[in-house]
């Protein structure tokens, strides 16, 4: 999917509470848009490079099945992010041509990493495309996992504290669950406000927080001190 594609993250709710994730295990509490809404922020934007849905568990959120066909409507690719322990998440939504689903195995056992691949053997059986990975998997998981083709242990690097301010590179659209556009991801799944910029913004931002940084905000390439 192309950087340009806005990642929209439809709800910071999650079936599970991984400690490595960005959202914590306590996830900020947002008024989500509904898909009357959501449908009404699509009418606003042109988006030739696709849409990601993300969270949390994006399908979580109540009107998921429609916001997704919204997008399939408007865009020649859509890719949703998904943990796949939602069983039968998948179901609602009918096997578009345009629509990637991407899988992450969080399981911390043999026995969840079995049910996972249950999970996604039913969802491509039904004819959607599922591409899988995981991370930080434990021994008995990766066991699991590793007949099957799935990418185990994708490492994820905790970025090196900067003292502030920094410059930030504004490489990706990210949406928050209330519909504004978010400068970083760890902004984002703290509900910081102060990370609000235009939907429309380039280039970079000064910013003062750099503690706040996320896993997920590809900090390597996104950051620099002043």
């Amino acid at each position: 999917m192309s950087p340009d594609a806005p990642r929209i993250y439809l709800t910071l709710r999650c079936t599970m509470a991984c400690d490595y994730c960005s959202n914590g295990p306590s996830p900020a509490h947002y008024d989500e848009l509904s898909a009357g809404d959501w449908r009404e922020w699509f009418s606003r934007y042109t988006l030739d490079s696709g849409v990601v849905f993300t969270g949390g568990e994006p399908t979580l959120h109540s009107g998921f099945s429609d916001i997704v066909g919204m997008a399939v409507a408007r865009c020649r690719r859509v890719e949703v992010y998904s943990n796949f322990f939602v069983n039968g998440n998948w179901s609602s939504v009918p096997a578009y041509p345009q629509l990637n689903w991407r899988a992450s195995c969080h399981a911390q056992t043999a026995d969840a990493a079995r049910e996972w691949v249950a999970n996604v053997a039913a969802a491509r059986a039904a004819g959607h495309r599922v591409f899988t990975t995981t991370v930080l998997a434990p021994a008995e998981v990766a066991e699991v996992l590793r007949p099957h083709g799935v990418c185990v242990d994708v490492p994820q690097v905790k970025p090196a504290p900067m003292n502030p301010p920094v410059v930030c590179a504004l490489p990706r659209i990210l949406v928050g669950p209330d519909g504004n556009r978010y400068y970083c991801v760890g902004k984002l799944v703290r509900h910081n406000t102060d990370g609000i910029v235009d939907v429309n913004m380039a280039g970079s931002i000064i910013c003062y927080t750099p503690d706040q940084c996320a896993v997920c905000d590809s900090l390597s390439a996104q950051r620099k001190a002043l």
